[in-house]
């Protein structure tokens, strides 16, 4: 199966295995040429995707991939410095963390 192929055998040109993340995107990629295919040529689902529905197991990020939180002495002082300015969400996005948090 691809799947298992891509998590135990295969190697990327530097030898290493690929990451779950990796492995997702290419299954992702496979998935949605099979519905191309079925779409762009009428097949009308005549086939089964095998690419699609495939369980993997959890990612687990290496520590130095992990993505830490900015400290909180770098948001206060970037807190002061925005205060005034056009750009007043910025801050309170650093500070929760999230990319779309309403403050």
């Amino acid at each position: 199966m691809v799947r298992d192929y891509l998590l135990q055998d295969y190697r990327q040109a530097n030898g290493k295995k690929l990451s779950v993340e990796s492995i997702s995107r290419e299954l992702s990629i496979m998935s949605e040429i099979v519905n191309l295919a079925d779409r762009e040529l009428d097949l009308n689902t005549k086939i089964t995707n095998p690419f699609s529905g495939l369980e993997l197991p959890k990612a687990t990020r290496r520590k130095s991939e992990q993505r830490l939180p900015l400290p909180d002495d770098l948001v206060d002082l970037m807190t002061t410095k925005l205060k005034g300015t056009d750009i007043p969400q910025v801050a309170c996005r650093l500070r929760s963390g999230l990319p779309d948090f309403a403050c």
